[in-house]
């Protein structure tokens, strides 16, 4: 039997279009392990000698390249397809860590890690994202959660895996007398405090250090974790760059005018031109662009500055041991993922304007219940829990935001416009809170601007509507 005409193309029965989904968790577990840099943080401050603002650089550097290679890296992947792009981003994602882990100083670490690797990830995450949409025009909000949900679990899996390593291989290297001075002064005069002693000391064991025999050994203890910390950068790049691609090659476009068996676009209202696909300067001569620049900046930099400060907020408010307060890294990444995928079928079934409306309200208020955990320390958990989960909402939701209004032919390069919000909010978030809590001691002031900024934007997420379509696109 003859086709009809302008019936959409068959797709080769060998290829399920699930498979892309696979590829996108394997790519984007790897891209995610940039959550994890707390792991490293402190390590880092103790084998260089330098003060915690420097060592928290590359990670504010990471974000910026990120969000900035987006654009960049969704141009390239709208012309060449997802799968030599990503390819090349795992690369430089491996790269940059190889090069961190060859520096001597904080520099070297803040291009690899923070330059190289970012734009790498920049040039990646939005290829799972953009084959995703194209293949699920009929579940853009579950496919786009699912698409990223491998990126808010990526800390989950490389903390432990790395703080393991650190430990293993840290383990095995002999210490210099340099980095035992260092650590020797700077545990001696907490030695007798155990609280102290436990806020200082980077080593999981500190407990132990306690009680050990000296001030030497409890040195040697210290230094396990920074000496195993640029290794594990080489072994890390190392792996990205063989896991990402393996992801990237089960990445790729389907056939143009493709559209699922059983499903039919829907049909614009009586006399509205057919909804279009939007080059990037279209994106930006219209007033919704800039209206979700806006909000997804208050809610990005909400989440990565949260995201930023869960540990010393764990060890600082509910009064966590350094440990305890690292399995909160871990549950903020689990709940992450969870969120990416919860609120992208939500959004499938209530709409995007709402679903986001209940989503900053959530983290509006979870960010003000901060206040309670000094004197309800188990609320840290139940923070952490609603911030990682509002959080992966947005980054499951505004794809599909970006995929619905514009169209999915350049959501590449489109949603990289974007994703710089995300970029500049992380950048924001992680200079406020450190310098709030230089001036104040405390971290209230940065909870109320940023909680404010969230239900601001739940009032505003109520005027965003849709582009009206363009009749001629790219005219």
């Amino acid at each position: 039997m003859s086709s009809a005409v302008g019936a959409p193309p068959a797709v080769p029965k060998t290829f399920n279009r699930w498979w892309i989904v696979a590829g996108a968790l394997l790519v984007q577990l790897c891209l995610g392990a940039v959550y994890a840099w707390s792991v490293f943080r402190d390590p880092i401050r103790d084998l260089l000698g330098i003060r915690l603002a420097e060592a928290q650089l590359p990670f504010s550097f990471v974000l910026v390249f990120f969000a900035l290679a987006t654009v960049l890296g969704g141009r390239l992947q709208d012309k060449l397809g997802p799968r030599v792009v990503a390819i090349a981003g795992g690369a430089l994602l491996g790269l940059g860590m190889i090069v961190a882990s060859l520096s001597p100083g904080i520099a070297g670490m803040v291009v690899g890690y923070g330059v190289i690797s970012g734009i790498g990830i920049g040039f990646a995450y939005v290829c799972p994202i953009a084959a995703g949409v194209k293949w699920f025009p009929d579940k853009r909000g579950l496919i786009s959660g699912l698409s990223v949900a491998g990126f808010g679990a990526g800390a989950l899996i490389v903390g432990p895996l790395a703080q393991n390593l650190m430990r293993s291989i840290g383990a095995a290297r002999q210490p210099t007398a340099e980095l035992l001075t260092r650590l020797s002064s700077k545990l001696a005069p907490a030695f007798t405090d155990t609280l102290a002693l436990k806020t200082a000391l980077t080593a999981s064991d500190s407990a132990a250090a306690v009680n050990s025999a000296g001030l030497a050994e409890a040195a040697a203890r210290a230094a396990v974790l920074p000496l195993g910390v640029q290794p594990t950068f080489l072994y890390l790049g190392i792996a990205y760059i063989v896991i990402v691609a393996i992801g990237a090659l089960i990445l790729r476009n389907p056939p143009p005018g493709y559209r699922p068996a059983g499903w039919n676009p829907p049909q614009p209202a009586a006399g509205a031109p057919a909804k279009t696909d939007y080059t990037a300067g279209q994106v930006l001569a219209t007033w919704q662009f800039w209206l979700i620049w806006l909000l997804y900046f208050c809610g990005a930099g909400t989440g990565l500055m949260m995201i930023g400060q869960t540990a010393p907020i764990g060890k600082e408010m509910a009064g966590l041991t350094p440990q305890v307060a690292a399995v909160g890294v871990s549950v903020l990444a689990i709940f992450n993922a969870l969120g990416r995928i919860l609120w992208g079928r939500v959004s499938d079934s209530i709409g995007r304007t709402r679903t986001l409306f209940i989503i900053y309200l959530i983290n509006g208020l979870a960010v003000f219940s901060y206040f309670l955990i000094p004197a309800l320390p188990f609320w840290y958990w139940v923070g952490i829990a609603l911030v990682g989960m509002t959080f992966g909402g947005y980054l499951a939701i505004y794809p599909a935001v970006n995929a619905d209004f514009y169209g999915t032919k350049n959501s590449g390069v489109n949603y990289g416009l974007i994703f710089t919000a995300y970029g500049f909010g992380g950048l924001s978030g992680n200079l406020l809170a450190p310098i709030v809590k230089q001036a104040t001691n405390n971290y209230n002031l940065a909870f109320i601007l940023s909680g404010a900024l969230c239900l601001a934007a739940a009032a505003l997420i109520l005027a965003l509507k849709p582009p009206r379509p363009k009749a001629q696109p790219g005219s």
